[in-house]
């Protein structure tokens, strides 16, 4: 059931954005030229996705550990978190051996 109502779904935004497109933009075109804007444009449904911030930061280390550049100024816009430098990504130094261990033998 779920399916055809997905299908229904789909068929009835297909329906409204070709009224919209066919009929009723034209339609304002030609009432005024207040509308005269709209004639070249046509409506299309947003289908994009929208992330909370916890799945964006993740999706954004996946993509920065897989070696890929992200923009630090997009990703502080997105999630409101400053950005103030991007920092070292050194292996941290060895612990010092100082001889207090006990060697077993």
């Amino acid at each position: 059931m779920q399916e055809v109502a997905n299908d229904r779904h789909e068929s009835d935004k297909l329906f409204v954005q070709n009224v919209i497109n066919k009929q009723l933009l034209p339609k304002l075109a030609q009432l005024s030229s207040v509308y005269s804007q709209l004639a070249g444009l046509e409506f299309d449904w947003d289908e994009s996705e929208q992330l909370n911030n916890a799945e964006y930061l993740d999706r954004v280390v996946k993509l920065t550990q897989a070696g890929f550049s992200i923009d630090p100024e997009a990703v502080a816009e997105r999630t409101g978190i400053p950005i103030t430098g991007i920092a070292s990504q050194t292996e941290p130094a060895p612990e010092p051996d100082d001889g207090s261990k006990k060697k077993s033998q």
